[in-house]
């Protein structure tokens, strides 16, 4: 009862000028281009934090019920027009100045004074100046606006002031502010950008198969190096959530995300410091990667930081409301983080410089981040200048730091066969028939001397020009490919080559050569074993 006794004499616009300042961070006064304001009404507030400029213009009809705000819409349009330069962009869009008239009395609004304030309000929904106006009668608790739908914030608070019994003039204090953050280098921040261009040198040193382009590693490269592959991941290799992140699909991913990383880290290293900033990293990472296996086709292999770098900004953007409404340090981290979280949550740059953008990364990243900093906000102490749970953070970090070692393991026990692989005519070169084959079959063994069946089509292209000596050459070559033929083949492959270059070996008067070629298929049972035995090869 006593807290109400503090204010229960004043009259209701002054009591929500206070509650203005203390809950909703606005300041006495306005601008110079809204100085207007101040002959038309008995209060002037205004709230500035770097992205948008709010004024609210308060009427005292209880102190008098003569008092009318004097002000036309026109009026109100060119101060906000003016005041414009005091916003800022997202991306690159301007943000808008709001306006809002609020005449508070104790009397019913009667229908004249409603005329007179509906014309108050923005020409258009997309207009850069957003005016309200409300009109309040404090002892009925009722509330007129004419933007129902616009200024449902501002009439969710009108509300609850009048609903509740006031505040006493301590809790109309504002806050005290929260501990600021110290200036360090961002130690952390340039060791990851370490991390990723030396992950990113090593997709060149270890690629497999021809690039797809300058320094872009092909497909298979990033399959065998730990790409997100859904069909792979399904099969039991988890641990490609943890690898993916790491990777890149060319210079221009790499430069493009190592800018945003170094912007991240610039925005909030300090703010969190470097146990959270790692966790923050780690957790966004591991679920823009399982993000992107949830929402993408199949089809899609996807690699990048980019996930774990929004998870950074979503981040930044959730503790900014650790720091005092329109507070140069909220509006720091908010300007910062939404500068790339609303352009990356648009499909607006889906293929530039060739790059394809995984959307679904950028959203699970964003929603791991987001939740990190929401639950940072929930335990920091406002006299803390780093949050707790730092060994908590170092431990989720270093689960990322595990995970990412583990996959390095198994990329290392997976890689040769990939390499070996990639040695293979790609599925949609294979010619459709021997015709082709054979035509085709020079070129096939310029570019893929390793795969046995390159040798096997050139080695049946000589026979129908009766050059016996390629023919035994390319025989030979495609029998030397043991290794391919063993992993990649079925028996069947190895055993035809045998007996087509034993048979070639004996037409070319080398007998005892030819029936050692045949000799493993001599061991079998078939009919290309009875084929030898009838040439007398297996005896």
């Amino acid at each position: 009862m006593q807290k109400m006794d503090e204010t229960r004499h004043e009259s209701f616009a002054a009591y929500l000028a206070k509650a203005l300042i203390a809950k909703k961070g606005y300041r006495p006064g306005t601008v110079p281009e809204a100085h207007a304001l101040f002959e038309h009404c008995d209060a002037v507030l205004t709230r500035a934090d770097g992205l948008t400029l709010s004024i609210v213009a308060i009427v005292d009809r209880e102190s008098d019920p003569s008092r009318r705000f004097g002000l036309t819409q026109e009026a109100l349009e060119k101060i906000g027009t003016d005041c414009l330069r005091y916003t800022g962009r997202a991306g690159y869009r301007k943000l808008p100045v709001f306006i809002a008239v609020i005449e508070a009395g104790t009397a019913p609004v009667p229908g004249e004074e409603i005329a007179r304030l509906a014309p108050l309000k923005s020409r258009s929904p997309f207009s850069k100046v957003i005016i309200s106006a409300f009109a309040l009668d404090s002892s009925a608790q009722e509330i007129w606006t004419n933007t129902p739908l616009r200024g449902r914030a501002m009439r969710s608070f009108l509300q609850g002031l009048m609903d509740k019994p006031r505040l006493g003039h301590a809790e109309l204090m504002p806050k005290p502010p929260a501990a600021m953050p110290e200036h360090r280098p961002f130690l952390l921040t340039y060791s990851l950008l370490a991390v990723l261009l030396a992950v990113f040198a090593g997709e060149y040193v270890f690629r497999t198969g021809p690039e797809a382009g300058f320094l872009d590693p092909s497909i298979k490269t990033l399959i065998a190096l730990g790409a997100l592959d859904k069909s792979l991941v399904l099969e039991g290799e988890w641990w490609r959530l943890f690898s993916a992140p790491l990777l890149h699909g060319g210079p221009m991913h790499i430069v493009l995300n190592g800018v945003a990383l170094f912007f991240a880290g610039a925005v909030l290293e300090n703010v969190i410091g470097r146990a959270w900033f790692a966790a923050v990293f780690a957790v966004s990472g591991v679920t823009g990667a399982a993000m992107s296996l949830v929402i993408n086709p199949p089809s899609i292999v996807s690699v990048g930081a980019s996930g774990a770098i929004m998870g950074l900004f979503a981040a930044a953007f959730a503790v900014s409301y650790r720091y005092p409404t329109a507070s140069p340090m909220r509006s720091f981290l908010q300007s910062g983080s939404l500068r790339v979280l609303i352009p990356s949550m648009l499909p607006l740059f889906d293929g530039l410089f060739g790059q394809r953008i995984d959307y679904a990364a950028h959203l699970g990243g964003a929603i791991g981040g987001v939740a990190l900093g929401v639950a940072l906000v929930a335990v920091w102490q406002r006299q803390e200048r780093l949050p707790h749970y730092r060994k908590l953070a170092w431990l989720l970090a270093a689960a990322g730091l595990a995970g990412a070692l583990y996959s390095g393991v198994q990329i290392a026990k997976g890689y040769p066969q990939f390499d070996l692989e990639s040695n293979l005519i790609p599925e949609a070169q294979l010619p459709r028939d021997m015709a082709a084959a054979k035509a085709k079959s020079a070129s096939l063994v310029a570019t893929y001397p390793r795969d046995p069946r390159s040798h096997m089509y050139r080695a049946l292209d000589l026979m129908d020009k009766d050059e016996s000596a390629g023919v035994e050459r390319e025989w030979k070559a495609a029998l030397a490919e043991g290794e391919m033929l063993h992993v990649f083949f079925k028996p069947e492959l190895e055993e035809f080559i045998r007996a087509n270059l034993a048979a070639t070996l004996k037409e070319n008067g080398k007998e005892t050569e030819a029936r050692e070629a045949a000799k493993p298929v001599c061991a079998t049972a078939g009919d290309i074993r009875e084929e030898l035995a009838k040439e007398g090869l297996c005896r």
